[in-house]
Parts: structure tokens; C-alpha cells; sequence
């Protein structure tokens, strides 16, 4: 039953104004501590806060009143952002068992699968989507995503577009179209975009802060800053948006400003591997080798984007342990240049620290010069002459 303290809450919630919003549920609830569109309500508040535990507590006290398709797709999509990803999928498989036609949980479904790399299944999910309801935008938009993350170009632009014919107001779908039009080398039309995107949604911190990646690499440095600037006063938190401020900073010979970017991007996140990796290029252009060469590591980190592949090998990754009387191949990256220049340590890897075998794969052109570097016993150009070893390296780790 509704009461008017139920209706100002959701009204507030409505507005945004969850504290308001929480006061009023748990107002309704100290009343009738079993009223589960209140349990529901204040679970979505916790939810849009970002409190996972306590937004899947509120809404399973809910669901455990009466069994509803609604509370199931939220409890979803509360397991789902916090990584519990099996548990998110049976959510909403008993969700579709009670509405199984209703479009927003097989897109919501579709958003599980695509995070769990299940593509085939999130693209059917979407499609699902937009068969029951055809005029739904946001399965045009999650769709044109997922094809556009696999560069199927055409397909994802004529998506973008269906949704925005739909939802003229749209901005994610503006600022996704923007991104597209920006890897197909589009700038001017990405850029109409981003700020259309950015008309529509004036605090849209992610798009000012693709803005200035855009602004960026056309040079247009103080527009750039301007764009990173305000996304950052828009998202305080917002890392990636000082990460790219930061190596904009190094691309301008900024050094100062771009390292004191990338200190405050780990203040706020200390793991983040991406700003990481960015600092440790500015402290190596710097000669500060004792701090950057350990962070220049992160170069295969997998969380970043184009990050070098692993080789599958048998055998370890050399990470520091003891080489007396052991074997260790040295594995190709980056240009020619580079193994030559970390082929010097090569010598050290046995009068150091007892290494008893040492094998070099390279590129052709190369195998006759490191054939000549002291203490190395095998020069390789393919990987199948490689054969087992106890460790492998990459050329450029040997400096650690």
C-alpha cells in the first residue's frame, strides 16, 4: 500500500535527493518493517551510491517478501558491479522465467554477458531486446557497443544512429557515436558529437574527458587541458581524466605538471596500472631508471588497452629468483634498437649470477651481431628452435 511518506521518498529519489530519499524509506519501513517496495527503493538507493553489500541486502529482504521481476533484474545489476558475475546471470535468469518478454532484463543480461566475454550470447541478448521492443534505444546503444568494440564499424554507427532517431536526447549514445567517429578517423564529426553529448548532459565528466583525448592528439593543447580540467572539477575521483591531463602535460615537455597528474591519479587509485606504466615512460625519459624501470613493467599488464602479448611457454617468467646453474631464454619485443641495447646485460646474467645456459631469440637481422655478445650460447630467429628452458625473460626486463 502506498502511504504519502512512500510517495515524498520516491518523488525525492526521483530528483536525486537520496539522503532525502533513504530518510523517507526507512521512515516507511519503521512503520512496516515488511513493505518491500520500500526495501526495494532503499536498496536502489544504496545502489546508485554505490554500495553493492547494502543495495543486495535491501533487495533480497525484498524479494524474500514477494518474488518480483524487477527486484530480481536490480539485484542483478548490484552482484553484477560488484564482480559476483554467476550470481547476476541466475538473477536474471529467474527474472526472465517470471517476465520473459521484457525487454530491459534481456538487455541487462546482454551487459552481464558482454562483461564476461560471452559475446555471441550478449549480441543474441540484445537482439532479443530490440525484438520485443523495438523502440527501446538503449539495446541500440549496448549493442553498437559490443560491434563496435570488435571494430564491425557500419553495423555499430547504423546502431548509434537507430538509437538517437529514437532518443534525440540521448547523450551516452552521442558520446559512444563520438568515439566511433573517432576511430574511424572522422575528428571533426567526433567532435560535433562529444560536445552535442556534452549539451545534453552538461556535468558529463566521460565526455569532456574523451574531448580532450580528441583535442589532444590534434594538437590542441589548452582546449585539451580545458576539457580534462572540467571533468575532473565534475568527477574529483576521476583517474583516467588525470592520467590523459597527465600525459598530455608529457607530450607538452610539461614534466613537472604531468608527474604531479599521475601522483594525484594514484592517490586515488594506487594500483591503477595504466598511470603507472605512463609515469614510469616520463621517469625514464628523466634518467630517473631506478624508479621507472620497475613501473615500465606494467607495459604488459593485462588490464591495459594494446598492451604485448605473454608468450606461451612452459616454463617461468624470470622474476628474480636464482640462476646458478640454470637456463634462460631471452624473448624479442619492441624494435631492434631496444634488444640491442639490453643485450649488453646479457654477459652479467653469467658472471653475476650463474647462469649456465643462454639462449637470445631475435629477428633475423640481428642474429649475427648478438651472436658476438659475450656469454650468450645460442642465437635463435624462430620460436620452435627454442626448445626448454627454466626461465624465460623479455629483452627489456634485463635492466631489473
Amino acid at each position: 500500500m502506498t502511504t504519502p511518506i512512500f510517495t515524498a521518498a520516491t518523488a525525492a529519489h526521483q530528483q536525486g535527493r537520496l539522503e532525502e530519499a533513504k530518510a523517507g524509506y526507512l521512515k516507511v519501513l519503521k512503520r512496516k518493517k515488511n513493505h518491500a517496495d520500500a526495501l526495494h527503493q532503499l536498496g536502489m538507493v544504496y545502489l546508485s551510491q554505490g554500495d553493492w553489500a547494502q543495495a543486495q541486502t535491501h533487495i533480497r529482504q525484498a524479494l524474500a517478501i514477494k518474488e518480483n521481476a524487477i527486484f530480481l533484474t536490480n539485484l542483478g545489476i548490484a552482484l553484477k558491479e560488484s564482480q559476483q558475475l554467476e550470481a547476476a546471470h541466475e538473477a536474471y535468469q529467474r527474472a526472465l522465467t517470471l517476465e520473459p518478454k521484457n525487454a530491459k532484463i534481456h538487455n541487462n543480461l546482454g551487459n552481464l554477458l558482454k562483461d564476461c566475454s560471452r559475446l555471441d550470447e550478449a549480441e543474441a541478448a540484445y537482439q532479443r531486446a530490440i525484438a520485443l521492443q523495438p523502440g527501446y534505444a538503449e539495446s541500440y546503444n549496448h549493442l553498437a557497443l559490443l560491434l563496435a568494440e570488435n571494430q564491425r564499424w557500419d553495423e555499430a554507427e547504423h546502431l548509434y544512429r537507430k538509437a538517437l532517431q529514437l532518443k534525440p536526447d540521448y547523450a551516452h549514445a552521442y558520446n559512444n557515436l563520438a568515439s566511433l567517429l573517432k576511430n574511424t578517423e572522422r575528428t571533426e564529426q567526433a567532435e560535433a558529437a562529444y560536445r552535442r553529448a556534452i549539451e545534453l548532459k552538461a556535468n558529463y565528466a566521460e565526455a569532456y574527458n574523451n574531448l580532450g583525448v580528441l583535442l589532444g592528439d590534434a594538437n590542441r593543447f589548452e582546449e585539451a587541458q580545458g576539457a580534462y580540467q572540467r571533468a575532473t572539477e565534475l568527477k574529483a575521483d576521476y583517474v583516467d581524466a588525470y592520467k590523459n591531463w597527465g600525459v598530455l602535460c608529457g607530450y607538452a615537455k610539461r614534466w613537472q605538471e604531468a608527474e604531479a597528474l599521475y601522483q594525484h591519479a594514484l592517490a586515488i587509485d594506487p594500483g591503477h596500472e595504466d598511470t603507472l606504466y605512463n609515469l614510469s615512460l616520463l621517469l625514464l625519459s628523466q634518467e630517473r631508471y631506478r624508479e621507472g624501470w620497475p613501473l615500465y613493467e606494467l607495459r604488459y599488464a593485462p588490464t591495459r588497452k594494446g598492451t604485448l602479448a605473454i608468450p606461451a611457454l612452459t616454463y617461468p617468467r624470470w622474476q628474480g629468483e636464482s640462476l646458478e646453474g640454470k637456463s634462460l631464454v631471452v624473448w624479442p619485443e619492441q624494435g631492434l634498437g631496444d634488444q640491442i641495447q639490453c643485450a649488453r646485460y646479457a654477459p652479467l646474467l653469467k658472471k653475476k649470477y650463474g647462469l649456465a645456459r643462454l639462449t637470445l631469440l631475435c629477428a633475423p637481422a640481428l642474429k649475427a651481431l648478438l651472436q658476438t655478445v659475450e656469454g650468450v650460447d645460442l642465437v635463435c630467429t624462430d620460436p620452435s628452435e627454442v626448445g626448454p628452458h627454466d626461465y624465460w625473460s623479455f629483452f627489456l626486463s634485463l635492466p631489473l
